[in-house]
């Protein structure tokens, strides 16, 4: 079987579905020699190019106006204008590209949301190749853009040889409520050879340069506004010393949002200084190549985001027996994952509340923690979602 996965964003650029999308075809070639090449869009590159990661073909089409005129940017229509522009460049050269290896396409794997993956999905209904899309946020609407004149000789949404991938309860009702019925629940895979009960060869003192008797939140997350760091610094201001955060994954220093992604840290560090917290805040501002390693040596995981699909992180945690607070969003994927007092808190998000949910949650049983492990593991790990 050869499959073209075509993806938001790849690795080398990050995101956590591209990460993860990469890690799960590594995989299934090696179990079931599914064979994948990529095409995929990026944030930080505005140029084509053809590459090889990891072994894996890939074609990285990114060719976009850019709008730095702040007075043109306040202009909706031209902003509209441009944005179609956009589209329309960048599905030419999808079909171009396309079109040279349809014949050997068995099957089209669409992940995220933008130009790209749009056009995937119209290039899939035009030659009728077979179809997944898979949901990975939250969403009012679980469409993909479609233009105006495909409208008038194709239908709205999917084709009919497709299946949509929903790894949230929440998107997969959201399909149903759209009429999409040919749908999968899938949650994200964890690797259950790394995400478990086994202890660290590290502890997190040798990790994290803090005490042992401290107790050490992790926030593991891309530096973006929407997954809201500065709370957790507002929070620390109001815990007692003992209590260590650390903040952890990469952010964009060049392309698109270089500039809110680095007015963001920027904040954060002043935050960290008003507070005077440099001696209890470790901040990481990397991609971690050892997720499983900041986990096992942590004592809560915290994600107050504003908005999540699913956050893999969450089940990651959970699996190696961490407890979990996580804001108390309806729209959140991981809600289901979150038993009250028994695995973690669901916080709505105001400072005092997750003050007292942190300094609560150690009366949460070893025992439920480890029930929890396995239960996560029964469902949503590697071995079995692969299968």
């Amino acid at each position: 079987m050869n499959i073209l996965l075509v993806s938001s964003k790849y690795p080398p650029d990050y995101s956590g579905s591209g990460n993860r999308i990469h890690n799960t075809y590594k995989r299934l070639h090696d179990k079931f020699e599914v064979n994948f090449s990529v095409i995929c869009s990026s944030t930080i590159h505005n140029f084509n190019k053809k590459f090889s990661f990891c072994d894996v073909d890939v074609y990285r089409i990114s060719n976009k106006f850019i709008i730095k005129n702040s007075i043109l940017l306040k202009i909706k229509l031209f902003v509209a204008l441009i944005s179609r522009l956009n589209f329309w460049i960048e599905f030419l050269y999808f079909g171009f590209y396309f079109v040279k290896i349809k014949k050997k396409i068995n099957l089209l794997h669409v992940i995220g949301k933008n130009n790209v993956t749009s056009s995937a999905i119209i290039y899939a209904k035009l030659f009728k190749v077979p179809l997944i899309v898979e949901l990975v946020n939250s969403t009012e609407n679980p469409f993909y853009y479609q233009p105006l004149i495909f409208n008038l000789f194709y239908s709205k949404g999917f084709p009919k040889k497709s299946l949509i991938i929903c790894i949230s309860r929440q998107l997969e009702e959201l399909c149903k409520k759209n009429n999409i019925l040919n749908t999968w629940h899938r949650p994200n895979p964890v690797n259950e050879k790394l995400f478990n009960l086994e202890l660290s060869d590290i502890t997190k003192e040798e990790l994290f340069d803090f005490k042992k008797n401290d107790i050490v939140i992790l926030h593991l997350a891309k530096f973006i506004p929407r997954k809201n760091q500065v709370f957790l610094l507002e929070v620390m201001n109001l815990l007692p010393n003992n209590y260590k955060l650390v903040l952890a994954g990469p952010y964009e220093k060049e392309g698109l949002y270089k500039t809110r992604d680095r007015n963001n840290f920027i904040k954060l560090k002043e935050i960290e200084k008003k507070y005077n917290l440099e001696n209890r805040v470790k901040f990481i501002p990397n991609f971690i190549d050892n997720p499983e390693i900041f986990m096992k040596c942590c004592d809560i995981f915290c994600l107050p985001s504003f908005d999540e699909g699913l956050a893999t992180p969450v089940l990651e945690s959970l699996a190696c027996g961490k407890p979990v607070i996580a804001s108390k969003l309806e729209t959140a994927g991981y809600l289901m994952w979150i038993k009250e007092g028994v695995n973690g808190k669901l916080i709505p998000l105001n400072y005092e509340k997750w003050a007292r949910g942190i300094n609560d949650i150690k009366n949460i049983s070893k025992k439920d923690l480890v029930t929890s492990s396995i239960n996560i593991l029964k469902v949503a790990s590697t071995e079995v979602i692969d299968n």
